[in-house]
């Protein structure tokens, strides 16, 4: 429940960055937090066996490159 919780967030705080200049940076950022508590909780639920190992590795990758992304997306903005 608090995976999906947290990613909602992300994607609200993604989208709401898109979409209102004047507060881009914020949103942003706060995006960012989302994704690294999410990065901490999928690595929980690994540890605790509730995905398996191949289901976490497919996740990770993808947050990996969501992080990528949305950093460069935040260094785009602070220029």
């Amino acid at each position: 429940q608090q995976i999906k919780e947290c990613f909602y967030n992300l994607l609200a705080n993604i989208s709401l960055g898109n979409s209102v200049r004047s507060k881009r940076l914020s949103y942003l950022q706060t995006a960012d937090g989302h994704l690294q508590v999410l990065k901490v909780l999928m690595k929980l639920a690994k540890q605790r066996r509730y995905v398996s190992i191949g289901f976490f590795e497919d996740v990770d990758l993808t947050l990996t490159e969501i992080n990528k992304m949305l950093s460069g997306y935040i260094r785009s903005v602070k220029r």
